[in-house]
C-alpha cells in the first residue's frame, strides 16, 4: 500500500544519508586510500558471472585490486578497491541495479578473509 512504499522511500533515504555521512568521516579521517572490499551479492547461481565481467562492471568506479567469484557455491563475489572512496561511489551506483538479469545486492565486506576457502 502507499503507506508501506513511503516508509520503503524513507529507509533507502536514510540509508543514503549513512553512506555520505560513511564517506564524510572518512574524508575526515584520511583512510580514503585504505584498500575496501565489497560483497555482491544474488548473482546468478546456474550460471556464475566471470572474473572478467565482474572487474569490467566495477572498475569504472576506481582501481580493483582483486576480484573473486564464489563457484561453490556460486551466486555472489568480492571486489576490493584501492580506496575506500571509490568503494563507497561503487555502492551508491551499483547496488540494486541488473546485472545479466539479476538485482545485486552489494555491501561493504565484514569478513577479514581473502574467499579461497577461509569463509570469507
Amino acid at each position: 500500500n502507499c503507506f508501506d512504499s513511503l516508509r520503503v522511500v524513507r529507509a533507502l533515504h536514510g540509508l543514503r544519508k549513512l553512506v555520505v555521512a560513511s564517506l564524510v568521516v572518512v574524508l575526515a579521517s584520511g583512510v580514503v586510500g585504505m584498500p575496501t572490499r565489497l560483497y555482491v551479492g544474488n548473482l546468478d547461481r546456474e550460471v556464475p558471472a566471470g572474473k572478467d565481467d565482474i572487474e569490467d562492471k566495477f572498475r569504472k568506479y576506481g582501481k580493483v585490486l582483486e576480484v573473486w567469484v564464489a563457484r561453490q557455491p556460486a551466486g555472489y563475489a568480492f571486489v576490493t578497491y584501492d580506496s575506500f572512496k571509490d568503494a563507497l561511489v561503487a555502492i551508491e551506483k551499483e547496488d540494486g541495479r541488473t546485472f545479466q538479469g539479476r538485482q545485486m545486492n552489494i555491501q561493504l565486506s565484514m569478513s577479514k578473509g581473502g574467499g579461497k576457502g577461509d569463509g570469507g
